[in-house]
């Protein structure tokens, strides 16, 4: 399922909803968990992409430093030409996409955190209600 799509935003809202407090509260760590799967998978997914735009920008950057036709004069220079680059700017979408879609993860998972609160405050609530 896409991260970003509006399937997996409509997926995490409904999970998110509390209608039976006694189920919510069993189902929390495991709804949890498996976000947290997906924050870890994809945070192995941005490693590999990392190492893919590390690669790809020292191939750049010695080609432009020493193979290129025209001498850049400075630092700033080679930047520009590295990032303006079409095997750069691709690679670079495919990190600025996966960066996005951790930190949604990351977001998800501190919601799921954070709704043991609610639940647990919930469950407080109703015992002082029964007294």
């Amino acid at each position: 399922m896409d991260i970003l799509s509006k399937e997996f935003q409509e997926e995490v809202k409904a999970k998110l909803k509390i209608d039976d407090v006694q189920k919510a509260c069993f189902e929390n760590l495991s709804v949890q968990h498996f976000y947290f799967q997906l924050l870890i998978e994809c945070k192995s997914k941005m490693r590999d992409v990392i190492e893919n735009l590390d690669a790809v920008y020292q191939e750049l950057y010695h080609y432009y430093k020493f193979e290129y036709s025209f001498q850049l004069k400075s630092k700033d220079e080679l930047e520009t030409y590295i990032k303006n680059n079409e095997k750069y700017k691709k690679i670079n979408k495919t990190y600025q996409l996966k960066k996005l879609e951790e930190e949604v993860l990351t977001e998800t998972v501190q919601m799921f955190r954070n709704r043991s609160w609610a639940i647990s405050n919930i469950l407080k609530f109703q015992e002082l209600e029964k007294k």
